[in-house]
Parts: C-alpha cells; structure tokens; sequence
C-alpha cells in the first residue's frame, strides 16, 4: 500500500496518508516536520505494521486517536509496541480506548514537533 503524500510545506511540515487501510477503509495520517524528524501518527487502528513502515526513519512522539470509535484504534496496542510511542486519546472518549492511554487530551491543548505546533488533529 503507498503512501500518499498530501502535502510539504516550504517550511517543512509534512502530511503523509494511507487510504483505505482495513475493512472500513480508514484513512491514516503521519504528520511530520521534516527537519527534525519528529511525528504524529493519527488513527492507526488498522494494519499497525503497514503503518510502523510509512513511519519508519521518523521520531513518532506519539499515536493520537481523535476519538473512541474502535476503526480508529482497533490495533493499536501493536502499533504502540512496533513504535515505541505513547497513546493519546480526547479525555472524553478514553473507556472507550483498547488499550490504556499514556496521555490525555484536553480541549485547546496544542502538540509541538519540530518547528510545528498544531491542535490534536492538526
């Protein structure tokens, strides 16, 4: 499965997506800085090693899942283990989460990465 670039900006911030990943055909995103390397992973419910590869070379500093709908982070425990990165979810929708989160996300809250800072969702 490619990896959709979606958009590099002049100053580095970089937007990568993987369509269609599992049978409800999600979109997963990794949102990065290109100068440092640092990255979001968004929604990698599905195929977490497909999703480990796009990545790869990049320091994930966390998964986010923007809510608790299991598509979203179905596998995610995988995930987590293949990237070494800690789990986020909104703060309202962390019961429904598959694993135990590592942090929580509160309305308002910005995430920093590299040069980049950014709502949860971006």
């Amino acid at each position: 499965m490619p990896v959709e670039e979606l958009v590099h900006t002049a100053d580095g911030l970089v937007v990568r997506c993987l369509r269609n990943i599992g049978p409800y055909e999600n979109n997963i995103f990794v949102v990065s800085d290109a100068g440092s390397g640092e990255a979001y992973v968004l929604d990698g419910g599905f195929e977490p090693e497909q999703v480990a590869k796009a990545a790869s070379g990049l320091n994930v500093r966390a998964i986010l899942v923007t809510h608790g709908h299991r598509d979203h982070h179905e596998n995610v425990g995988t995930l987590k283990a293949l990237l070494k990165a800690p789990v986020a979810i909104g703060i309202d929708d962390t019961a429904m989460l598959s694993v135990e989160a590592d942090s929580l996300i509160v309305d308002q809250q910005s995430l920093t990465f590299g040069r980049h800072t950014g709502p949860p969702a971006f």
